[in-house]
């Protein structure tokens, strides 16, 4: 038994590092779209029911019936980004890419009295996978800094995952008040790839770069329950800042070109720069309003401003969401819920470095809406469904933007959750 156990959770966490390639809700680096439940309602902070409250709010698992629960939770994204600029070679573009993305999440209660312990693995951070067949603004750059005649034949991918293992422990002081308390352990990776012809007099010369960029680190998380009322709760959580020193690497079949550009960009053999993921505050209220309506909104705050970014946090403002969800229950076994979410970021598109270029934060209005069904008391499915339409920005021409750019995306995505209770 213990050796099946043991196959079953490292085939999970494989799952998860294999597919965990983008997330769409948060701040500049933090994400928070982890569950089905998420995308059904926008609004978790303060939730109760459900498993994925490990990663959302692991003090209201004490509100819950003791037992073991366990979630697995899958995303599937549609991105659609778009950049506007006068490429160097072919005039005025558009740029677009359209790779989808898939994400799962994994979570586990165990409750028993007033002590329960809480795990999950989720995706915590990272730009995703984007490809750009046809080049974008990063490629038009290096052309014009780097290149006395535009490029050809360009193209530009990129992935990124912050991997995030939490474990810790819940209590309940009493019918008013519950805490809980976590360390986590986060793997995070970049990897970036970019080919392009360059036209000389002798000829098209092929240019490759590819480079893989690494990082891990610990922090840790608190959760405090306040429930004034049977049928009022507020809930806060805080997730510490978790230091993260990349460290580069090249991939040995970059072109002598490809590193002579790479080195411009200061991605050299062993190059370390700090990007640590910063700390996160979460405050949410509940509300059940009568034995049908539940009535939940959620305060997230992101730190930027305060963690290392290599002085890079200095053109920033802190990111915040907000969000506001109604969860009906129809029947005691089905349940709809809507939501909508406003995301403030702090970052200006000239601002934005490489990261930023490939997968642009902007602004968002997000909507929200699912259904939960409980095929009996051990076995629950919860669909999701998100759609964020984002506020396009503009960099205009600078030492580090040779035109202006203009960056829109569109993003949907449709989340299917499962949870068992023993």
């Amino acid at each position: 038994m213990g050796k099946m156990s043991a196959s079953i959770l490292t085939a999970l966490v494989m799952l998860v590092g294999v597919f965990a390639q983008t997330a769409l809700a948060g701040g500049i680096d933090n994400k928070q779209n982890w569950s089905a439940r998420y995308l059904a309602t926008g609004s978790r902070n303060a939730a109760t029911d459900g498993v994925d409250i490990a990663a959302y709010n692991p003090a209201g698992m004490m509100f819950q019936e003791d037992g073991i629960g366990l979630g697995l939770d899958v995303h599937y994204i549609w991105k659609d980004y778009e950049q506007k600029y006068t490429d160097l070679a072919a005039g005025p573009v558009t740029r677009d890419q359209d790779e989808p993305s898939i994400i799962p999440g994994l979570f586990a209660t165990y409750k028993s009295g007033v002590w329960g312990v809480f795990g999950s693995i989720t995706n915590n951070g990272g730009g995703g996978m984007v490809k750009y067949e046809s080049g974008n603004a990063i490629t038009n750059t290096i052309a014009a800094n780097f290149f006395p005649a535009p490029l050809t034949n360009q193209k530009i991918e990129a992935e990124s995952m912050y991997i995030t293992y939490t474990v810790g422990g819940s209590y309940r002081f009493n019918e008013m008040f519950s805490m809980a308390a976590g360390i986590r352990y986060m793997d995070a990776t970049k990897d970036v790839e970019a080919y392009s012809d360059v036209n000389t007099p002798i000829g098209a010369l092929p240019l490759y770069g590819a480079y893989e960029e690494e990082a891990d680190g610990w922090g840790w998380i608190a959760s405090l329950n306040v429930k004034p009322r049977n049928d009022l709760l507020l809930a806060f959580r805080y997730e510490s800042e978790v230091d993260l020193e990349f460290e580069t690497t090249l991939d040995g079949n970059n072109t002598a070109l490809g590193n002579v550009v790479l080195a411009g960009l200061g991605k050299t053999p062993n190059a370390k720069y700090d990007r640590n993921l910063p700390a996160v505050l979460g405050l949410g209220v509940s509300w059940d309003t009568n034995d049908r309506l539940n009535l939940n909104t959620s305060f997230t705050y992101y730190f930027e401003e305060d963690a290392d970014w290599d002085g890079d946090e200095s053109n920033v403002d802190n990111s915040y969401d907000i969000a506001v969800s109604a969860t009906y229950s129809f029947l005691d076994n089905l349940r709809g819920s809507i939501g909508y979410m406003y995301t403030d970021v702090g970052m200006d598109a000239k601002d934005y470095g490489l990261t930023e270029k490939m997968s642009p934060v902007l602004d968002a209005h997000s909507f929200f809406c699912g259904l939960g069904y409980d095929f009996n008391p051990m076995i629950t499915v919860d669909l999701g469904l998100m759609v964020n339409f984002y506020d396009d920005e503009t960099a205009q021409a600078d030492a580090r933007n040779p035109v202006p750019v203009n960056y829109e995306k569109q993003n949907t995505a449709l989340a299917l959750g499962f949870a068992f209770r023993f």
